[in-house]
């Protein structure tokens, strides 16, 4: 018997955000607001760097390495969701909705992060509306996608 096997983009439903997306061409101002803010971690092999029912303090940002998703369920059972892409924004929903992780992120490989922290992310956003107006757009974009794939389902 062939195993099912399925593919998980982003959290379940839409794609991942990337940093690209909300800090790429950013004017210089702005830019070296956010380069204040920034620092870098690494993580060796089988380091977890966030667990499903953390608050995180940081979102977290893979340069290098791989790190994977996973979930645990009731009887710590292990599930690999995927693994995670470079330059890929982790933390972000949980940041800003001041929420629980809903997964776990481990390396797979040593990796490095740009990390930056939650009140200083908050704070930026605050000073920023170039970073702010970004962030917005990609949010709408993202409910618009779920939308458009739960209005496809029929039950």
């Amino acid at each position: 018997m062939k195993k099912r096997v399925r593919k998980f983009e982003g959290h379940f439903i839409c794609r991942p955000f990337f940093s690209d997306e909300l800090f790429a061409d950013l004017e210089e101002n702005t830019s070296k607001s956010l380069a204040r803010i920034r620092t870098k971690r690494r993580y060796q092999k089988n380091d977890t760097v966030v667990s499903a029912g953390d608050v995180p303090d940081f979102i977290f940002i893979l340069n290098s390495g791989q790190a994977r998703l996973s979930v645990t369920n009731g009887i710590n059972s292990v599930t690999n969701l995927r693994l995670v892409k470079k330059d890929e924004i982790l933390g972000l929903n949980e940041v800003l909705a001041n929420s629980f992780c809903e997964m776990n992120v481990e390396t797979v490989t040593i990796c490095e992060f740009d990390c930056v922290r939650r009140r200083d992310f908050l704070d930026l956003l605050s000073r920023e509306p170039e970073i702010c107006y970004r962030l917005l757009n990609l949010l709408g974009l993202r409910t618009q996608q779920i939308y458009e794939t739960f209005s496809s389902v029929s039950f």
